[in-house]
């Protein structure tokens, strides 16, 4: 069973700050991997960290140097290992991959003499699988079935002090320390991916998206919506009016992408 894949993106500077600093990215590739040939959709959304521009620009750079290390990876035929599964190539290209972009902030880092960082949630579609990255407090779920599961989890204190029973999950959009994350793209220190990989099936939709979404629109707000969107578009569109509606507090970027079948 062959699926095709849709995706719509949006990006808001919300209703309190002046400036975006989040970036995102919706690429379709054809490649021949392992000598097949290969449609492989890269879908990535990072949300910068730093003072005045800085976290535009570490978001940017970031988006810049995965996009240029997958691209570059897949279009190089040497640089696959005959060993490899397909599934672990392309998890381990896009474990690579964010890697590449770490490096490519802690460069900017070192040339604007900035103190900037970035989160980033990434998803490479292939051979009807996402692999997931995420380092940080930006988010991928899964919309399957009507229900909402996350696939990463957030590199923040409260994320911690929920796993360990300190605060209740609803006191993570209240605690004064939310915003704290301990993990991000820029840290030239015990750098650290998490990877995941998902099996899609037909009418999946997989939504990418910063904290000033997340925050914003709770999950059964998501649901709501993604429920009864008709199109990834349409989904976008009103899940940012929502995040602004609810108060805008952060800049608001989201991607969702959603699976289809062409079978009866």
């Amino acid at each position: 069973m062959a699926l095709r894949y849709t995706a719509a993106s949006r990006s808001h500077e919300g209703r309190v700050r002046q400036l975006n600093e989040d970036s995102l990215a919706v690429m379709d590739l054809s490649v021949v991997c392992k000598s097949q040939p290969t449609t492989v959709g890269l879908y990535v959304v990072a949300d910068g960290v730093g003072g005045h521009d800085a976290g535009e620009v570490a978001s940017r750079v970031a988006v810049t140097a995965l996009i240029r290390s997958v691209f570059d990876t897949l279009t190089d035929e040497t640089s696959e290992t005959p060993t490899d599964t397909r599934e672990a190539y392309f998890s381990s290209l896009l474990e690579r991959s964010v890697h590449a972009a770490n490096d490519a902030v802690v460069e900017a880092r070192r040339l604007h003499h900035a103190n900037m960082n970035t989160t980033a949630t990434a998803a490479l579609i292939a051979d009807g699988h996402a692999f997931v990255a995420n380092v940080g407090d930006s988010r991928t779920y899964l919309f399957r079935d009507g229900r909402l599961q996350p696939v990463t989890t957030d590199h923040s204190l409260v994320a911690r002090l929920v796993a360990i029973g300190m605060i209740k999950p609803d006191e993570i959009y209240t605690h004064p320390q939310r915003n704290a994350i301990y993990r991000a793209l820029g840290d030239q220190h015990d750098f650290v991916v998490d990877t995941f990989v998902v099996a899609l099936l037909p009418e999946d939709r997989l939504v990418l998206c910063s904290d000033g979404l997340w925050e914003m629109v709770r999950d059964t707000g998501m649901v709501e919506i993604l429920n009864t969107a008709v199109s990834p578009e349409e989904a976008c569109n009103r899940l940012v009016d929502q995040a602004n509606a609810n108060g805008g507090e952060d800049n608001i970027t989201v991607i969702v992408v959603q699976s289809t079948t062409d079978d009866p």
